[in-house]
């Protein structure tokens, strides 16, 4: 029962967490299952009842590999795509921007030297990058006219199918 409810406190902060003055006064919540329907409502005022202030926050340099999926050129922040899906909010805070873009520019994956931020849990909130190295070069498949070229089309013709190795 106690993680059920620690459970809930985690969702309910998570509601309140956008409430601000002036902008988004209230949230209302509802449940429903088949002995009826619950509703309920927080307010700005009622926020810091769910939202706890007071966190353990976790600093280390390391090097993380993903893939750098956004970037506003204006604050060098964007969004970072990890190996294992998970995606975290990241600052540019490196040399030259320039750089950066030239990095950001490629599809593929990069390993990126930074200063990871960790919550309580040790699970990743952000990251401050100092450098992006890229871990595969584009490669420079011929195209005809700029386009992937196309695969011929399906057929059930044996004499196009590979040979076998029975």
């Amino acid at each position: 029962m106690k993680r059920f409810t620690f459970a809930l406190l985690a969702i309910a902060a998570k509601i309140a967490s956008p409430l601000s003055e002036g902008m988004i006064d209230s949230t209302d919540i509802t449940a429903r299952d088949a002995e009826g329907v619950m509703e309920s409502s927080i307010d700005v005022n009622q926020k810091l009842y769910f939202v706890s202030e007071s966190s353990t926050e976790t600093t280390a340099a390391t090097e993380i590999e993903g893939t750098l999926i956004s970037l506003n050129k204006e604050t060098l922040r964007g969004t970072f795509k990890k190996i294992d899906g998970g995606k975290v909010p990241y600052h540019y805070s490196g040399g030259t921007p320039d750089l950066f873009y030239s990095a950001f520019s490629h599809r593929g994956i990069v390993r990126v030297s930074c200063i990871a931020h960790f919550d309580e849990t040790l699970t990743v909130k952000r990251l401050e990058i100092s450098r992006v190295l890229r871990l595969q070069d584009d490669l420079p498949f011929p195209t005809e006219g700029g386009a992937t070229p196309a695969l011929p089309p399906p057929t059930d013709d044996p004499s196009n199918l590979p040979p076998s190795h029975e």
